[in-house]
This record gives C-alpha cells, sequence and structure tokens, in this order.
C-alpha cells in the first residue's frame, strides 16, 4: 500500500493526469486524488467482531477429541 501511494504522489508530481495514473495502476480516479491529497497512506483498520466459527467451535472440538480417541484405541 505505501508503494502505491508513493507512486501515485510521484506521478502525479511529475505532471501525470489522475486519469492515466488510475489507469496504468488499474484503480479508481478518485483513488488518485484522495492518495495526492493525503499527507500519509491509507490505513486500513478492520473492527474486531465475532468470527462465524464461534458458533460450531464446540462441536468441532468434541469431534477431534472424539476422532483422537478413537485413533489411539485402535492402536
Amino acid at each position: 500500500m505505501l508503494e502505491v501511494w508513493a507512486l501515485i504522489r510521484r506521478l502525479a508530481g511529475e505532471g501525470v493526469p489522475h486519469a492515466r495514473i488510475a489507469a496504468r495502476l488499474g484503480i479508481l480516479r478518485t483513488t488518485v486524488i484522495k492518495a495526492v491529497r493525503s499527507e500519509e497512506p491509507a490505513k486500513y483498520e478492520r473492527t474486531p467482531g465475532e468470527i462465524s466459527f464461534v458458533t460450531v467451535e464446540a462441536r468441532v472440538r468434541g469431534l477431534l477429541t472424539d476422532t483422537h480417541d478413537a485413533d489411539w484405541k485402535g492402536h
């Protein structure tokens, strides 16, 4: 992300039109505009939340324990 932001700013500083930068990098022109206006690269922050595995975790752990016990009993 930092490299792309730096490249966008360098190209814009050299006078390359925003639309051409966007096309070259495969991003939206508005993303180029935001990067040029920004003093630092964008930061992606994910809000913590419950994952879907929580709903089945107990059952999976039980199956793993049952399978592990069954494998050892036969040996």
